[in-house]
């Protein structure tokens, strides 16, 4: 290997020569690395990532992974990706110089690590991401075996429970909120089934308070800098949305106490997922009713909706769902639920 010591600095650094996909050579030159063992396993990965070796190091293999990510997803779900990553994956595997050398023993040791630490479905996430990876690397890099698939999954897809408020729940609770801004936000979440970004993303003109009408058409997606204004998470989250006149009436009474709201103005300008959150916490507490999540307030409408009798079908394209699998895979128990209102109505026919 091609690794020498900068006399001046006393650090190491590596030189080598490669080929690029059209096969055209480059030189690539390194410095900095405290030792030389350093510089040498760094251009030993390197030059692994450049030839598509499966003899690369499991770090390695993240970097090409998650750059092919950023190539190809929203920016958002990348940094949900390398957040599990760094906290949960790579911890325990980028000790490993060698992917090939990654047993399905060494992936049931981590398992093990990790059911002790997240709840079952964190779990099943958190190993899917790196079942991923290494599907990524049997595909494009030549690795025999993705060894996550041979050790099992873990892990529960759903919760054994939902966590959302009833009506009655809900009504408690928003009583105990002071702010307007608050109030509306955590009312319009409720009676819309509206995703958190989607509504922070609402703008003057997105909502019609003749028809009671909310136009989603954009959501607040987070990115490394910050956010920004993005297309919705999938084709069909482009929706309008009515919401009962309980609600609006709230809206209205919110959107009055703006100064001069133009059209092209969000609507709930400087809130957060994190301040509602609280809101919801505080309010929950008062109330004397279990403590959910912002993103809860959707199972909440969800729930709401199916308890009174809607078909799925009105339930996903409310929700704008991609399709009818995933409003069945989320909601699909409560419909069971109805088992018995729907003898009782062959009874009566």
């Amino acid at each position: 290997m091609s690794v020498y010591q900068d006399k001046a600095t006393g650090k190491y650094y590596f030189v080598c020569t490669y080929k690029d996909w059209q096969g055209k050579s480059h030189r690539k030159y390194t410095r900095g690395f405290k030792l030389a063992r350093d510089a040498k396993a760094a251009e030993r990965d390197f030059l692994n990532q450049q030839h598509g070796t499966n003899c690369m190091s499991f770090k390695a293999l993240y970097e090409l992974y998650i750059a092919d990510c950023r190539a190809r997803l929203k920016e958002s779900t990348v940094i949900s990706k390398d957040s599990l990553f760094q906290h949960s994956i790579l911890p325990f595997f980028q000790r490993f110089d060698n992917i090939g050398n990654i047993t399905p023993a060494h992936v049931r040791q981590w398992q093990n690590e990790l059911l002790t630490k997240y709840k079952p479905t964190s779990c099943r996430r958190i190993h899917s991401q790196l079942s991923a990876i290494f599907n990524f690397a049997v595909k494009y890099y030549g690795l025999a075996r993705n060894v996550a698939c041979i050790a099992g999954g873990i892990g529960k897809r759903k919760a054994d429970s939902s966590s959302y408020w009833t009506l009655e729940e809900f009504e408690k609770a928003i009583e105990q909120v002071q702010a307007l801004q608050d109030k509306a936000a955590l009312t319009v979440l409720f009676y819309s089934g509206l995703r958190v970004g989607e509504l922070l993303a609402l703008t003057v003109a997105d909502y019609d308070n003749k028809a009671n009408t909310i136009t989603v058409t954009k959501t607040l997606s987070r990115t490394a800098t910050g956010y920004v204004i993005a297309p919705p998470k999938t084709p069909k989250s482009r929706r309008t949305v009515t919401i009962p006149c309980k609600a609006s009436a709230v809206l209205n009474a919110y959107i009055a106490t703006l100064y001069e709201p133009q059209p092209r103005d969000t609507i709930f300008i400087g809130l957060n997922g994190n301040h509602l959150a609280y809101v919801i916490k505080l309010a929950a507490a008062g109330a004397d009713v279990k403590k959910i999540r912002v993103h809860d307030l959707r199972h909440s409408h969800a729930s709401l909706l199916i308890n009174n009798g809607a078909n799925i079908k009105a339930v996903s394209e409310r929700l704008g769902h991609d399709d009818i699998k995933t409003t069945l895979n989320t909601y699909g128990h409560l419909y069971k639920n109805q088992d018995n209102a729907l003898a009782a109505m062959l009874d009566k026919l």
